[in-house]
């Protein structure tokens, strides 16, 4: 790749991992290149988040014959000529007032001469004003070719002189725990990536920096503090050094509280300074409200800490959370211990004290197991499974017969791998609560019931029978939301993927299919994060359903085939195969349709019986069609098409759901087309057409216009009949001979006839070329016959 620099190609940086919506939108802006429209993209965020790894990702991806300049601006920070003329001259070129502009727009148009060209800035925020004044010349003086910019920094809004050009701003934000175990897959588990994420922020020079010092043992134990990455380290250091020794003490204690939540509030740091001793630091006493809050906006301006006002009041922050854990290592042991002893005194969530409690061991001295116990099943029962996982493991060191609990809270937070380490040391009585916890988390429900059952019978305990009897009473099946109440919402990442699967599907039988995308991409990023179980694959099941049914076929074939992996032994578990059921239906693959849901015996993302009553209708198994009816029931749809006057009930039919009545529009104004009425059935189509275009329900939307076709009676399309064109058009769209038939329920034959029509009036001979004058005849006006 001519002129691309040694950092884009060959710095070590992390692995690349993620980043698939980054990586389309860019692919998105180069055929608008492709197609002579100039574009200007400029990606941003902070330092080591991946800026440069997306930009080599993305280069790499092009054919070799597009050409690629790279340019680092940092390298020329405090040159005195213009930056960028200078690095592509390979040599320093001097400012001229009228010139500048026009040399760089010579030197764009030569290597544009030769084929499309991507220019890549990168550090864009050291740019100096001549070179972004003269790209601005340039890139306007080029509007019509093929040339693709992308600027790289950490400014969000880029050189003021290219502002009004920029198409695209990319803003790259931390990836999650899955990608940061997709990334370093012999360093981590589930948790430890989970701990990593939340310790860098997802930052992945960070996380790689941290790795490098913190052994795996340290990664997987919640007690142990992390390295904090050299730039924050120093960072926080030098701001500490800037601050009053108030303000110092102020971020020593909000370092403290940060520990095991986000932030503080003022008056919990109130509340620490009233029982903090500051015997040793007169100067830092912060006792007093006004000093305190005097403290506060010291540290603010050092650039340690931020305030922002929510409703719980006014809340308190390290401005970057790894500045807080630079500062929480650097303490002392008998400072950190003497800190959480007086945040323990000072907060009032019982699971909160413990934890700093057991943090103050060296001046408090043990703490009852009982105590510790306690605390983690309240934790538990207010569904905050992450804080009784580490109380309940903590117990369960010391009295084992705590492990059960233990497993209960790593199961929930998604830590699957601790779970069953742990189920190895626990009681052999309370091991089939245990495994019956594992097996309905992994979907294998018949295990699931069996273990829970005979935990029941072998349980004295009146608590653990008691929760056990929860299990067995919310049933041990693939319910979202009876699962939910079983974790009491807890906002974990099995919690958060279910409500957020939920979500989409709420948004989605709304006909919020936008919406509905965003929240199933939330979803698939926890399930990328917990693993194999069967909320992760009915994550990817719900995530594939909007864009299987707008035709974007290799994104919902990934989903479907990611959601059949996580499943793997999980039965009967109706996700993967609804999927499967629903991408087949939309590509009208009935066959496959039946296929897929053969084993179906549960409820499922879709309304499953619908699809499989469809399928049996379409292909001429009216029989089958009503035994999935009598056995499963039917929706509005489904009980349509199986009533004795199929086009009467289609006409009195209706659903809620926007996509789903558009459907029965569909099959109505094909009823009444192929019945000879198509002034009605053009109403009723153009209908349904409108719902399918609103939701972007492309294979929908063609077939109402293949309807709307064959509902013509006068107008010819470039010689062709109104059926002759219906025909056309399914030809050119790939489909064979048995699928246009099904689809506009004519025989074989009178197929065969419209196509050898079709050919002779047009002079041609193969559907090949059929495709391509219909493609070309799309673009250019047509004239009225």
């Amino acid at each position: 790749m001519p002129g691309m620099g040694d950092r884009l190609l060959g710095e070590s940086l992390p692995p690349f991992v993620g980043r698939e919506r980054e990586l389309d939108r860019l692919a998105a802006e180069f055929t608008h290149v492709v197609n002579r429209e100039a574009r200007l993209v400029l990606i941003h965020g902070p330092a080591g988040i991946g800026k440069t790894a997306l930009l080599r990702k993305f280069v790499r991806s092009l054919d070799e014959s597009v050409q690629t300049l790279y340019l680092d601006c940092a390298q020329d920070e405090w040159a005195p000529t213009p930056a960028i003329l200078s690095r592509l001259a390979g040599h320093p070129v001097h400012h001229r007032p009228s010139g500048t502009g026009d040399d760089l727009l010579g030197y764009l148009s030569d290597r544009l001469a030769t084929g499309a060209l991507v220019l890549v800035v990168d550090e864009a925020q050291w740019i100096d004003h001549t070179s972004a004044a003269a790209l601005c010349f340039a890139l306007r003086s080029l509007a019509h070719e093929r040339i693709l910019v992308l600027l790289a920094g950490r400014d969000d809004q880029g050189p003021a002189e290219l502002r009004r050009l920029t198409f695209l701003r990319l803003a790259l934000a931390g990836l999650p725990a899955g990608d940061l175990l997709r990334a370093f897959p012999a360093q981590l588990t589930e948790y430890s990536a989970r701990r990593l994420r939340e310790h860098t922020d997802g930052n992945p020079r960070y996380a790689q920096q941290v790795l490098v010092q913190a052994s795996p043992d340290e990664l997987s134990d919640p007690w142990s503090a992390l390295p904090v990455p050299p730039g924050p380290a120093v960072e926080a250091v030098g701001s500490m050094l800037a601050a009053t020794s108030a303000a110092r003490m102020l971020a020593k204690a909000v370092s403290v509280f940060t520990v095991h939540t986000d932030d503080v509030s003022l008056d919990m740091l109130g509340g620490f300074c009233d029982v903090y001793d500051f015997r040793d630091d007169r100067s830092a006493d912060l006792r007093d409200y006004e000093r305190l809050l005097g403290a506060l906006h010291e540290g603010a301006d050092a650039g340690l800490l931020r305030v922002r006002m929510t409703a719980r009041g006014a809340m308190v922050r390290f401005a970057d959370p790894l500045m807080g854990r630079a500062v929480y290592r650097d303490l002392g042991p008998s400072e950190v211990a003497r800190l959480h002893a007086a945040v323990a005194e000072s907060v009032t969530d019982d699971a909160e004290r413990m934890l700093h409690r057991l943090s103050a061991l060296p001046v408090r001295g043990g703490v009852p197991v009982t105590e510790i116990a306690k605390a983690g099943m309240r934790a538990a029962d207010d569904g905050a499974w992450a804080t009784a996982a580490s109380l309940l493991c903590r117990a369960a060191k010391v009295s084992p017969e705590y492990g059960v609990y233990a497993v209960e809270a790593l199961v929930f937070d998604g830590r699957l791998k601790e779970a069953r380490d742990l189920l190895r040391t626990i009681p052999r009585g309370h091991r089939p609560f245990a495994r019956g916890m594992l097996a309905h988390f992994m979907g294998q429900m018949d295990d699931a019931r069996t273990c829970l059952t005979d935990a029941l019978a072998g349980c004295a305990d009146p608590d653990l029978r008691a929760r056990i009897g929860e299990h067995l009473e919310l049933g041990c099946d693939t319910d979202p939301d009876k699962y939910l109440l079983l974790m009491r919402h807890g906002r974990t990442p099995p919690g958060q993927l279910l409500q957020a699967a939920s979500r989409a599907m709420a948004c989605h039988r709304r006909g919020e299919w936008a919406e509905a995308t965003a929240a199933a991409q939330v979803a698939v990023a926890f399930a990328d994060e917990i693993g194999p179980s069967w909320p992760a694959a009915h994550a990817h099941a719900v995530a594939s359903l909007v864009p299987a049914a707008r035709g974007e076929w290799a994104r919902a074939e990934h989903h479907v085939t990611q959601s059949r992996r996580l499943a793997r032994r999980a039965s009967p578990f109706a996700g993967p195969a609804c999927a499967a059921a629903h991408l087949a239906a939309v590509r009208n693959l009935h066959h496959e349709v039946i296929e897929a849901l053969a084993d179906v015996r549960a409820p499922g993302p879709v309304a499953w019986p619908d699809l499989l009553i469809e399928a049996h209708m379409a292909i001429g198994r009216a029989p089958a069609a009503h035994a999935v009816a009598a056995e499963w029931g039917a929706g509005p749809y489904g009980s349509a098409l199986l009533s004795p006057a199929p086009r009467e009930a289609l006409e009195s039919a209706h659903s809620e759901e926007p996509f789903e009545q558009a459907k029965i529009w569909l099959a109505y104004g094909s009823l009444l087309r192929r019945a000879g009425h198509r002034m009605a059935a053009a109403e009723v189509l153009r209908a349904a057409q409108r719902v399918f275009d609103d939701l972007g329900a492309l294979p929908y939307g063609e077939r109402c216009a293949t309807e709307l076709t064959a509902c013509q009676r006068r107008r010819q399309f470039h010689g062709l009949t109104p059926r002759q064109y219906a025909v056309a058009r399914l030809v050119a769209r790939g489909m064979t001979n048995g699928q246009i038939a099904r689809e506009l329920v004519l025989s074989e034959k009178t197929v065969e006839y419209h196509i050898s029509q079709a050919y002779r009036r047009l002079g041609i001979c193969s559907r090949v070329t059929l495709a391509k004058f219909l493609d070309q005849a799309g673009r250019t006006p047509r004239s009225r016959q």
